[in-house]
């Protein structure tokens, strides 16, 4: 038995944002709460660690939020992408300067969880879903095992530029796509090193700065 006290959480409201997640993981769990104390009686000591670490991680990222009303705790189950990979996405376009939405992997099932202010969470879900429906259907040779890239644009908008890249990649029926996030202006990728130079060549000839048109110009 665990016996956890919340530093920034109501127990209650806590034990409620976890629970899909704790299901998830597959093994018996009852959890309790009182004020700001959450009990926890696992099946085994693994899972009770890991149920641990999931509060913690939901506790601390309250303490980031500025309206505790809008956090939410959210969940995907992968389908083909692996969980590790797509949680490393997810937190390098997050970035550093800020800790929310906490972005955790639980591998034994292969989800994501995201925890935070709701807009957030549903933003990085949206990308969290695309970059798992990429990844369908795609057996790699270990020669050619594909790897996440990210593509930072100086110029151009990253969604028509993804369109673009999309569209020219699908002409030369390459096994690839491209994903967009518009907030970071970045491109995502999850291609063989030999497909990340063909897009590294696009991104390099399309993200160009706009000309200027000759003063007194009319258009």
């Amino acid at each position: 038995m665990k016996v956890i006290r919340l530093q920034y959480s109501n127990g209650g409201e806590l034990l409620q944002a976890i629970r899909g997640a704790v299901e998830a993981m597959g093994q018996q769990a009852v959890l309790s709460a009182y004020n700001e104390v959450l009990i926890i009686a696992a099946s085994d000591e693994a899972t009770a660690e890991r149920i641990v670490k999931l509060v913690r991680e939901v506790d601390a990222a309250r303490a980031s939020l500025s309206e505790p009303s809008g956090f939410v705790t959210e969940g995907l189950t992968l389908k083909s992408a692996a969980a590790h990979e797509v949680v490393e996405a997810l937190r390098q376009l997050r970035g550093d300067r800020t800790f929310w939405p906490r972005i955790i992997a639980d591998q034994r099932s292969n989800s994501v969880w995201l925890s935070g202010d709701g807009a957030e969470v549903k933003k990085y879900l949206g990308l969290a879903q695309e970059l798992d429906q990429r990844a369908a259907g795609r057996p790699v040779r270990a020669e050619a095992r594909r790897q996440l890239r990210f593509y930072r644009l100086q110029h151009a908008q990253a969604p028509p530029l993804s369109q673009t890249v999309n569209g020219v990649l699908a002409s030369m029926d390459a096994d690839l796509h491209v994903v967009a996030d518009q907030q970071s202006g970045t491109l995502i990728a999850f291609a063989t090193d030999e497909q990340h130079s063909y897009v590294e060549t696009l991104v390099k000839t399309l993200d160009v700065a706009r000309a200027t048109p000759p003063a007194g110009e009319n258009r």
